[in-house]
């Protein structure tokens, strides 16, 4: 019998395939956008991936399955899903997946199951795969000479992306013979976005803060919760009081602290009036000018360590302890999810607490079983009521981090 003639993709030399990739042509859309490449990738995969989720694997059950396993995303993915599924008008699929969230926490508590909150976010993890293979082909481009004198031009990094990049072009050049890092100044453009010209209004200094926090901070989800909790967690009030109050001691009488801000915390300092744009500003530009000086020691200095810990996140792990004695445990307390976990290793406490906790969970799910229902055509009519809100205020529980508040405080 006659075979079939192959495809001509089969016939493509195997040096094209290598050398023009998918990986490939996104690092160079990356680097046409003006801002960090890594970073666009992150982007636009992170936009891709809730949207596939919400328009087509909401209803899957081996999706669905992980969402319960992880209890749900972490606050950063949270907050970017709320966002893309307000732009999608598809508040109906998060109210399933926080549904399908609040009923398993329940089960958890109610038969003694660890909570693991402190766990690997599904969408982290992917994030994590990408910017690593990213990553690793960026870094081997660099080591083309036709590639780099075409594209070195226009390549833009952040500080946490140009130290990888320099470390992973090390470990590449000791594999095949090529070293990337001398070659590319990844550091240049960082000192000049570090210089803050004068006769900046409100506005165009908010602009400036966010370039940045860009250049030091790397890609930051959208937020798409509003700022109404309803939750009312009061061991996150305690830390957002003590966190307004540690940063305005950082600031006051014109200091500029060490370290790098986190957006959240910076945020929060803004809204609570605790600094100022140009207080924030001052800082963000010294700590990109130190960070592009450690971009640049690690040429030779491969150890050179990077001043991007923020001081307000060390804050609030040190004094964890101290912030969750001072709220005090009963069967009314509303706790968030991150800090449910911390109140129910108390036995003395978690009896009752727990009890009145399923409760409340149980109530919130049912409320937004309602809002999927009433989001049918069939029953578009119906008057509404409390339901409308369940997934603000399942977000806002849901929305924990390890490191950082909750992305909304009540005022």
């Amino acid at each position: 019998m006659t075979q079939a003639p192959r495809s001509r993709w089969w016939r493509w030399r195997p040096s094209f395939r290598r050398d023009r990739d998918l990986i490939t042509v996104a690092i160079e859309r990356g680097a046409d956008s003006g801002g960090c490449a890594v970073c666009s990738v992150l982007e636009a995969r992170e936009r891709r991936s809730l949207w596939i989720l919400l328009r087509e694997h909401v209803l899957d059950p081996g999706t669905r399955g992980d969402w319960n396993r992880t209890l749900g995303f972490c606050a950063r993915h949270t907050s970017a899903l709320c966002a893309t599924a307000t732009g999608m008008g598809q508040l109906p699929g998060v109210a399933i997946l926080f549904g399908d969230t609040t009923r398993e926490v329940a089960r958890r508590i109610g038969t003694g199951a660890p909570l693991h909150v402190w766990r690997d976010c599904l969408e982290c993890g992917r994030e994590v795969q990408s910017e690593a293979a990213h990553l690793r082909r960026l870094a081997q481009q660099l080591g083309d000479a036709g590639w780099t004198a075409q594209w070195a031009p226009k390549l833009r990094l952040c500080v946490r992306h140009a130290a990888s990049i320099m470390g992973t072009g090390m470990r590449t050049g000791m594999r095949t013979g090529v070293r990337a890092r001398p070659t590319v100044p990844l550091a240049d453009h960082l000192r000049e976005l570090a210089v803050i010209g004068g006769g900046h209004d409100a506005r165009s200094l908010r602009r400036t803060l966010a370039t940045l926090q860009a250049a030091l901070l790397g890609f930051e989800s959208p937020s798409g919760i509003p700022a109404l909790p309803l939750w009312g967690c009061g061991q996150c009030d305690a830390e957002t009081t003590a966190v307004t109050d540690e940063g305005r001691r950082l600031f006051q009488e014109g200091a500029t602290p060490e370290g790098t801000l986190c957006r959240r915390h910076a945020s929060l300092l803004l809204d609570r009036s605790a600094v100022t744009p140009a207080q924030l500003a001052a800082h963000y530009s010294a700590a990109l000018q130190a960070a592009a000086g450690a971009l640049e020691e690690r040429r030779t200095k491969r150890s050179a360590g990077l001043p991007i810990s923020c001081p307000l996140c060390d804050f609030v792990e040190a004094r964890a302890p101290e912030l969750a004695a001072s709220v005090a445990l009963d069967s009314e307390a509303a706790l968030c999810l991150r800090h449910v976990e911390v109140a129910l290793e108390a036995p003395a406490s978690a009896g009752a607490f727990g009890a009145a906790h399923i409760e409340a969970l149980r109530a919130l799910s049912h409320e937004l079983g309602e809002l999927h229902r009433k989001s049918a055509w069939d029953a578009r009519e119906e008057p509404k009521g409390t339901e409308q809100t369940s997934w603000i205020r399942a977000a806002h529980y849901l929305s924990y981090d390890a490191g950082a508040l909750p992305l909304a405080r009540r005022e």
